[in-house]
């Protein structure tokens, strides 16, 4: 009598490749197998021989690899894992960058890309294409003339452009954050040598003009000690070299918001902003390093230089916005906007004096 169980059509396709597969285990590494294991791998295969055609001691051929099939197996859950991953992924972004900015930060987002617009109606990016560092410099100088004139609604950053000008952008700008001055914080002693031995590196970085590493090293320093204005101030240094000019000009103010007798801090946010054009926030910058250094100092003459030339930039431009106007932006966009850094502006190749250098005062 014929069992229920006996194996037929895919059942029957099954039990020969399993039979197939431990044959060739067996053959394969029958050397190094000790004699239980190729025992119990000849009863194995024997015993599904015999199920498969009793009445022949030849094995058949099987139509796949069950060892191609495992194979495929792991790839398609390797898969599977991938993509669920992927999917939780994109939702945790999704939501993440759903979060909407506070609104203030929106709104001035929104009104400065309106003053953007009015310029680019007046062909100011002319001959500057989008990406180039001649259209960076431009977006830069119109993002201080409309901080000029729009005070309370001030853009400290234009990073949130990378994102396609999303005004919603959740990207990190000093405006929304400011990380490093953690005053709060309890400064240990192994805090502030851990900042010095930090600063140092920094330091000789600066002098291999590696800059951007220069900048790491004095971040660090600053999370150790935010307190010292040298380290805002060297790293201030450091952004310069590297035409970052916007961060050097907030790192040189949060200098001499901790020391304000600190005349370098004063000296690189001087340079930081003529190079930007700012000839107004440069002239400020140099007087007060001028007001508080004595006539005696070798340096107070180049700081007397500093201003003079400012000065001679801003009887030089027409057309300057002295009176913080707050009146409509299509009347006059073009305030303050002429020039450029360009022209008369201190050689980068002469930072080691303008910047004050990084010895005495503790820098």
């Amino acid at each position: 009598m014929s069992s229920k169980l006996w194996p037929n059509n895919d059942n029957k396709d099954l039990i020969i490749g399993i039979a197939n597969y431990l044959q060739d285990l067996l053959n394969q590494n029958k050397s190094k197998l000790d004699e239980v294991s190729i025992d119990s791998l000849t009863v194995a295969t024997e015993s599904l021989q015999t199920i498969i055609s009793p009445e022949d001691d030849t094995l058949p051929k099987s139509s796949f690899s069950l060892q191609d099939v495992y194979q495929s197996y792991l790839a398609s859950n390797k898969n599977d894992d991938e993509k669920k991953q992927s999917s939780s992924t994109s939702a945790s972004s999704s939501k993440s960058s759903s979060k909407p900015l506070p609104s203030n930060i929106q709104k001035r987002r929104e009104k400065f890309l309106e003053f953007i617009k009015v310029l680019q109606k007046h062909d100011f990016f002319k001959g500057c294409p989008e990406g180039s560092e001649a259209y960076q410099q431009r977006m830069e100088k119109a993002r201080t003339q409309y901080n000029t004139r729009f005070a309370t609604m001030s853009i400290d950053s234009l990073d949130w452009l990378e994102d396609g000008g999303n005004t919603q952008s959740q990207k990190p700008t000093p405006m929304d954050t400011d990380n490093d001055n953690d005053s709060n914080r309890v400064i240990t002693e192994d805090d502030k040598k851990e900042a010095e031995r930090l600063k140092g590196e920094g330091n000789k970085l600066l002098g291999k003009k590696q800059y951007s590493q220069a900048v790491e090293k004095y971040t660090q320093a600053i999370k150790r000690n935010p307190n010292n204005a040298v380290y805002f101030s060297n790293r201030a240094a450091a952004y310069t070299y590297l035409k970052q000019y916007n961060q050097a000009v907030q790192d040189s103010q949060s200098a001499s918001k901790l020391d304000p007798d600190y005349v370098k801090a004063y000296v690189r946010e001087g340079l930081a902003e003529y190079e930007m054009g700012n000839y107004q926030n440069a002239l400020d910058a140099y007087q007060k390093a001028l007001n508080k250094t004595k006539s005696t100092d070798k340096a107070w003459e180049t700081y007397m230089e500093k201003v003079q030339l400012c000065q001679q930039k801003l009887d030089e431009e027409n057309g300057v916005n002295d009176t913080n106007d707050m009146g409509d932006m299509g009347a006059n966009p073009f305030a303050g906007l002429g020039g450029g850094a360009g022209g008369g502006g201190p050689d980068l190749s002469q930072l080691g004096n303008l910047l004050g250098g990084l010895g005495g005062g503790g820098g």
